[in-house]
């Protein structure tokens, strides 16, 4: 069976069974999210937003839910409880904005505009609004646990080998459509002395990373918090997980695995002593490690980046100094509003010096000026600070684990697309954020309210 067909019949499915458990559709939309590439797609047409699966799917839960809050007056008011709203309406108008006094593309921008409302606030909302116990959510990552540690064990394997066949036929697969959907790299190639880069099935080695270090900090605080026979399945996942991390032979990835490991320490006082411990036996092997070693060449290209004479690799912060130039050069032409959104594709397309714009600032100054940074920073402190509202408004100590590892994501993720750009992780972001929240959510209202949201007829009648 072709896989296109394959992924067609399940996406129905999908839809399929939203008509009648919503909450298990959003969880198998969210595992077609994360796992699932862009590059298979059910159209592909230039100029216009790939309909890829998750897309199509996407979609169709939004009429889906539409129709919900249309027809039933209890979940118009469940929604109202969201906690993001504002930040989210903040960083759609700005994408107005852009749009409206964009001086580049219309159409683009406008394609541009729906599929960012449609794939950040409403998308987050949704999710957010579609579980109705902890324990769906709970079941959730589980889901999205097990099939990472699928995704790990064909990363080992794809090192071991040298090969990655699934890539390679995707990438042949693709023929004509947008190479950014999908890269590439040579297994044989060498950088910070390691050979080759594992990417296992996503797009990008530092997106399989970055996921892995999502939930490497639920992961984490589930260890602490579960009973002793589950803590040998938790413990063998973190080291799958960090295995992979290690040799998706990318900084911004142990970056942010370092971001969420500080977090954690600060939140989470009866793991000091363990990370302490860790913390001195991991410098005490680099400090007496030989100059080869690989461990060090990857922490010096982390801590020495900036050193032009230090040969380590990768993007240097001298790259990211032209790109910051150019960057303000054409954020000079309009910097209020911006060129609008799609310019920085545009301009990466026709071979510009921004040299991919490796930084999600660039992306924000250029195509939406001042106000966009103002309301991304905006968007980012909401977030942030209502995660840190929920860590010290937990009492439940499984609910105040899910929290810190749902606070310790956000640092972590904002510093990951400072340095190396979005790369359309930001959906996934959204996704495991509405997560976390719901959670403390439902914890603080014993799970009671949402009951009657669902998929049937809802068990609060409207007067």
């Amino acid at each position: 069976m072709d896989v296109n067909f394959f992924l067609f019949l399940f996406s129905l499915a999908v839809i399929l069974i939203s008509l009648f458990r919503f909450d298990v559709a959003i969880s198998l939309f969210i595992c077609v999210k994360i796992f699932v590439p862009k590059a298979l797609n059910l159209y592909d047409f230039p100029g216009f937003p790939v309909i890829s699966y998750d897309r199509f799917i996407l979609f169709a839960l939004i009429l889906v839910f539409a129709v919900k809050l249309i027809k039933y007056k209890s979940c118009r008011l469940h929604v109202k409880e969201f906690p993001l709203h504002r930040a989210m309406i903040g960083l759609a108008l700005s994408a107005l904005i852009s749009t409206i006094f964009s001086v580049s593309s219309m159409t683009v921008g406008i394609n541009r505009l729906i599929s960012t409302v449609i794939e950040g606030y409403v998308m987050l909302v949704m999710v957010w609004f579609s579980f109705r116990h902890k324990d769906q959510i709970m079941k959730t990552y589980k889901w999205i646990l097990f099939l990472l540690f699928l995704t790990t064990i064909y990363g080992l394997i794809n090192y071991v080998t040298k090969e990655n066949g699934f890539i390679t036929w995707l990438m042949d697969k693709m023929e004509d459509s947008d190479k950014t959907l999908l890269f590439s790299y040579d297994m044989a190639s060498e950088r910070f002395g390691i050979t080759g880069r594992v990417q296992s099935i996503f797009m990008h080695p530092m997106v399989f990373g970055l996921y892995l270090v999502f939930f490497s900090s639920v992961t984490l605080l589930l260890l602490i918090n579960k009973k002793k026979q589950d803590k040998i399945f938790y413990g063998v996942l973190l080291v799958f997980f960090a295995i992979n991390i290690f040799f998706t032979n990318s900084r911004t990835p142990l970056i942010a695995l370092i971001m969420v490991l500080l977090t954690i320490l600060y939140y989470l006082k009866k793991l000091k002593p363990v990370l302490i411990v860790t913390s001195v036996v991991v410098i005490g092997y680099l400090l007496i490690s030989e100059e080869n070693n690989v461990v060090l060449r990857l922490f010096k290209s982390i801590v020495f980046f900036w050193i032009p004479d230090d040969d380590v690799g990768g993007s240097s912060l001298e790259m990211r100094y032209l790109q910051l130039l150019y960057a303000l050069a054409l954020f000079s032409q309009s910097p209020v509003t911006g060129l609008g959104l799609g310019a920085m594709r545009d301009l990466i397309n026709d071979g510009s010096d921004l040299l991919g714009g490796e930084s999600i600032l660039f992306w924000i100054l250029v195509e939406q000026g001042i106000i966009g940074l103002i309301f991304f920073l905006y968007s980012f402190w909401c977030i942030f600070n209502k995660a840190r509202k929920y860590c010290k408004a937990s009492l439940e100590e499984n609910d105040r684990m899910i929290s810190i590892a749902t606070l310790a994501v956000i640092p972590a993720y904002f510093l990951f697309i400072i340095l190396t750009g979005e790369l359309s992780t930001m959906p996934v972001f959204y996704i495991f954020i509405a997560m976390g929240f719901k959670h403390h959510y439902l914890q603080q209202n014993e799970e009671s309210e949402a009951e009657h949201v669902f998929a049937g007829i809802p068990e609060i009648t409207e007067s």
